[in-house]
């Protein structure tokens, strides 16, 4: 087992979660890098205003479902405890 944690708390991850959350972290990766490719090759074809007005809707979103899982979390805490 090895042992994982800040000043405040550790936690015990024995290989196979280590594993796993190795794999966690490529996956995101992979996926960052896809968005990214996506997001540049959408960029690439639109015009400079199609490209202002896609980012602004991509960053509404991204604020709408951050506030969403806030209001979700803000829910689920309340009633679990």
């Amino acid at each position: 087992m090895r042992r994982f944690g800040d000043h405040s708390q550790f936690l015990e991850l024995d290989s196979t979660e280590i594993e796993l959350q190795t794999l966690m972290v490529v996956a995101l990766g992979r996926a960052d890098a896809l968005r990214w490719k996506a997001a540049r090759g959408v960029v690439e074809i639109l015009s400079p205003i199609q490209t202002v007005k896609v980012l602004a809707a991509a960053a509404q979103l991204h604020l709408k479902a951050r506030r969403c899982g806030l209001q979700w979390d803000q829910r689920t805490a309340t009633t679990t405890t």
